[in-house]
């Protein structure tokens, strides 16, 4: 194992042992040659793309910091609260009642209990300013 004969497997459980060679380099007799690690390019994955189609971002903006204050409040992280993917489905939906609002991925009846009002006024809202439709 190991390009530089350093360690082998051995046994049923292929458990890593020190050769001889590895023992050298342990006692500072070698040095390793140290390999530099493939960088691969970022991809930017297209689910991720096509999860902003249809999204408002100003209202998603308006909803984070919602969703923070909620957080912060309640001393646990915002995606407790709700996740990303359920903030831009609000976003995409724009719901103007409780009942539209249920229909949202991530809300559950206990979220619509604690957060429902909150976010559909902040929604209303938004969407007066800006004269956008509603329940879409």
């Amino acid at each position: 194992m190991g390009a530089q004969g350093c360690l082998r497997k051995t046994g049923d459980y292929n458990v890593l042992k020190v050769t001889e060679e590895g023992r050298y380099v342990l006692k500072g007799k070698k040095t390793p040659r140290l390999l530099k690690p493939a960088v691969k390019p970022a991809k930017k994955a297209k689910i991720a793309k096509e999860s902003w189609e249809g999204v408002d971002e100003g209202l998603f903006e308006e909803l984070r910091v919602l969703r923070r204050r909620i957080a912060d409040e309640q001393g646990v992280p915002a995606f407790v609260v709700f996740g990303d993917a359920a903030l831009r489905e609000m976003c995409r939906v724009r719901p103007s009642t409780l009942d539209a609002f249920s229909d949202i991925w991530g809300v559950g009846a206990r979220k619509r209990e604690l957060y429902g009002a909150e976010f559909v006024a902040t929604v209303r809202r938004y969407c007066q300013r800006h004269k956008s439709p509603t329940d879409q």
